[in-house]
């Protein structure tokens, strides 16, 4: 599921000192997010191989979604590295995910022997307390939750124009079990009749509302359907009783997240891949 590729609170430092100061934060929201999307999605499982430590496959054909998800710290390193050469066989694509506590010692050892480099990924947090409004001038669209087999089939091809990848990319975010279960929102934005952007929410149980698979046909980027359609997603999911939204934002999208009012949590996911 990745993370969008996409407050009331106007001080970003107290915003990110209340993220720190929590036990459950929202990397530990994520990696909730995609072991039940690993647990619904035909052919994906969740294995646990220790405490807080699990080998998730989504089915997603990216790293940062599959692997070796450690949320528990004080693993021996003969144990890790069993579940990474376990990772490894059964899973095309994936990553170490060191979730809530700074990487070990053990952890960076065996992620060196397996050929691994660091990459931190910044988690980004908004209250939904407020937001703001619609900007008037954005390319004018409508929203609307993915149902229907022809919606289904156009937000696969969007988001795999937006990513750069085939349309096998986004099958699972679109499967029966995904669009059944509660926590999933899956939308799609249509301009002059057609499917142009993308969008996927997630909210949990603890109210946090994850926000993935932001995508725009490249012909219509920068004309605000990114903005118009996140706003939208936020709307909903404060509706729906969420007080928070994250997400880890690429270097492209961080500048928009930034003017929502989107700030660093200081809550990061730490992944070791290839």
């Amino acid at each position: 599921m990745t993370a969008h590729h996409e407050t009331s609170v106007p001080d970003g430092t107290q915003q990110e000192h209340t993220s720190r100061s929590r036990p459950d934060g929202p990397a530990p929201a994520l990696a909730r997010a995609l072991a039940l999307l690993a647990s619904l999605v035909p052919g994906g499982s969740v294995t646990p191989v220790a405490p807080g430590a699990d080998i998730v496959d989504t089915t997603v054909p990216g790293p940062m979604l599959n692997g070796l998800a450690l949320t528990a710290a004080g693993h021996e390193r003969a144990d890790l590295d069993r579940a990474l050469a376990d990772a490894a066989r059964r899973l095309p694509a994936w990553s170490m995910q060191v979730v809530g506590h700074s990487p070990t010692q053990a952890e960076r050892s065996v992620a060196t022997d397996h050929g691994l480099r660091e990459l931190r990924r910044p988690t980004m947090i908004r209250s939904l307390a407020d937001l703001p409004e619609q900007d008037g001038g954005a390319l004018p669209a409508t929203f609307r939750m993915v149902r229907t087999p022809e919606d289904r089939a156009a937000f696969t091809r969007v988001l795999g124009e937006s990513f750069g990848t085939d349309d096998g990319y986004g099958r699972p975010f679109v499967a029966d079990e995904v669009l059944a279960h509660p926590a999933a929102r899956v939308y799609v934005a249509v301009v002059d009749g057609q499917v142009a952007a993308t969008g996927l929410s997630w909210l949990d149980e603890q109210g946090w509302l994850g926000i993935y698979s932001g995508g725009t046909v490249p012909a219509l980027r920068r004309r605000g359907l990114g903005r118009a359609l996140l706003l939208h997603r936020l709307a909903e999911g404060r509706r729906a009783g969420a007080h928070t939204a994250y997400l880890q934002s690429s270097e492209m999208g961080r500048p928009l997240h930034e003017k929502l009012g989107f700030v660093d949590s200081g809550d990061d996911v730490v992944y070791f891949t290839r």
